[in-house]
């Protein structure tokens, strides 16, 4: 593979921001991108966004209550 000098020292700087390698930005773009024809894959986040409910402490907790609030969580 051929690349331009500024685009590798560009994906060498991302690979270094995610704790991976070229290869590894690489591997997950083609894994990301479906191919012609092939739909693609919703992420983990998209399945299960908004399926989960809060359950309620037993007794008072004051870090239940602190991240409730941090998070604008709904049924806290």
């Amino acid at each position: 593979m051929t690349l331009d000098s500024a685009l590798v020292q560009r994906a060498r700087t991302l690979a270094h921001a995610r704790r991976t390698g070229v290869s590894g930005l690489i591997a997950e773009l083609l894994e990301a991108t479906p191919l012609p024809g092939q739909s693609r894959r919703a992420s983990f986040a998209a399945r299960w966004a908004g399926k989960f409910r809060l359950a309620r402490p037993v007794r008072p907790a004051p870090r239940f209550k602190a991240l409730a609030a941090k998070y604008h969580l709904r049924d806290a």
